[in-house]
């Protein structure tokens, strides 16, 4: 009787390594790339192909270098900063808050150089930042940029929403499992306090 071969899955890549160093969920890496969460899923299992036309848009959405996702070596561990923890109320306040770190800090692994954690309190961005979760920016990374999300002040306060711009302002987007939160729209882009960079939950 002939001996069955199984069919062996492609070789490992670090897809799933970077993509949960960013703190990113399969769902929004096939978002910012272009594909299904379940073809990043089937990719991470080995049960589909990184094909090399793939890796720039793969890469982008992760922010490496397309040699990055095809190393199958041991990559050295990323750099560990410490993010300190502020309540939304507080940010119109930020930098006294960051100073003194009266919330104590988020350990995130990564290069970013001023990192703030977040608790969102409210649902309009579970998809993304699950309550029980802290949501983490990038200060340095204030610029709006078209589909990112952001700290954005409004004169109700500051919203954690997605950026959509139109040709006179713009569209804060929630992303809710509910559906219970409004598209807000506004005249001008608002000022922002940080791009969201991850999602890390409470121990």
């Amino acid at each position: 009787m002939p001996r069955r071969v199984e069919r062996s899955k492609q070789p490992p890549h670090a897809l799933r390594r970077i993509r949960e160093a960013r703190g990113l969920s399969r769902a929004e890496l096939g978002r910012r790339a272009g594909f299904s969460e379940s073809h990043v899923v089937k990719l991470e299992r080995g049960e589909a192909r990184l094909h090399v036309d793939d890796l720039a848009a793969f890469a982008a959405a992760l922010d490496c270098e397309p040699a990055d996702l095809v190393r199958t070596e041991a990559a050295p561990p990323e750099p560990t900063v410490y993010a300190p923890v502020v309540d939304i109320t507080e940010l119109d306040d930020i930098d006294a808050i960051v100073a003194a770190s009266p919330h104590g800090t988020v350990p995130v692994p990564g290069k970013v150089v001023r990192p703030v954690a977040v608790p969102l309190l409210d649902s309009a961005m579970d998809r993304v930042a699950p309550l029980g979760s802290y949501a983490i920016f990038d200060r340095d990374d204030q610029a709006l940029h078209d589909g990112e999300i952001y700290l954005l002040r409004l004169e109700q306060g500051w919203l954690c929403r997605r950026w959509l711009a139109k040709a006179t302002g713009g569209r804060l987007e929630p992303d809710s499992r509910d559906g219970g939160h409004q598209t807000i729209i506004v005249d001008e882009p608002p000022r922002a306090a940080g791009r969201l960079i991850a999602a890390i939950r409470k121990l």
